[in-house]
């Protein structure tokens, strides 16, 4: 009751005056920073675990094209996965979490003589001739429609690079970690879309996915590595920078 009481009366009018004031210092720290120099800073990152992030980006801009509309779900895991496949040349990749499978049809173009597993949970009506649209013509790429948890029973031949998009919050976000790692090649790359650095920041969950990342670094079973989502200054002050996480197991040999 009498924490009703205080967030009735005392932060919600807190809020109200606060939030405006917010927002004035969020765009102007924006203005302190260049997309220049968050185009460095992921050069540098990508830099750091033996990647080349202008080559990445040359081959999304000529699949793709330019980025101009940053209201789409387009980020650097484009560039990451490109930079990553001139490098390791992968032959077998699974997607956990297909959406609209624009990024699979990027992987596919990239990679023509890779096999390209995608699952995903089924869409609405609305969304699904985008989703068929983009895997049509697409000879290299097996989509199943199935809940990831049921990679428990997966076995068999394992994959060289897997990108990890499905659920973001626990417990989904553990089992489809832990089930990709125990599908990875022992040299093989895993990628894990938006992570948190810091578990106070978001208000979504997503700090979930870097707890599970932490506790299997702590085992000993991985190593990883984070570079930005976004190269894009609006998304780069503290409160919203997410990363991509590189991850590679530790052979238990």
């Amino acid at each position: 009751m009498i924490f009703n009481l205080a967030k009735r009366y005392i932060w919600r009018p807190v809020y109200r005056i606060s939030r405006p004031l917010v927002r004035k210092i969020d765009r102007y720290r924006i203005t302190r920073v260049s997309h220049n120099e968050f185009i460095s800073q992921q050069g540098n990152l990508f830099r750091d675990v033996g990647l080349d992030w202008s080559g990445g980006h040359r081959v999304v801009t000529e699949i793709v094209g330019e980025h101009t509309d940053f209201r789409s779900m387009r980020s650097q895991h484009y560039e990451l996965f490109a930079a990553l496949s001139q490098v390791s040349r992968p032959m077998r990749i699974l997607e956990i979490g297909t959406s609209d499978a624009s990024f699979t049809a990027f992987m596919a173009r990239v990679c023509p003589n890779a096999i390209i597993e995608t699952i995903d949970l089924p869409v609405p009506k609305t969304d699904i001739t985008l989703r068929e649209n983009n895997l049509k013509d697409l000879p290299n790429v097996v989509f199943r429609e199935m809940n990831s948890l049921s990679l428990c029973h997966f076995d068999g031949l394992k994959y060289d690079l897997i990108w990890v998009d499905g659920d973001h919050t626990f417990p989904i976000v553990a089992c489809d970690i832990v089930n990709a790692l125990r599908l990875l090649k022992f040299d093989g790359v895993m990628m894990c879309d938006d992570i948190y650095l810091s578990r106070r920041v978001s208000g979504r969950g997503y700090e979930e996915s870097l707890m599970v990342l932490e506790a299997l670094v702590e085992a000993k079973l991985i190593v990883t590595h984070f570079v930005l989502k976004s190269i894009r200054p609006e998304k780069n002050y503290s409160r919203r920078q997410k990363h991509l996480a590189i991850v590679k197991p530790i052979s238990q040999n």
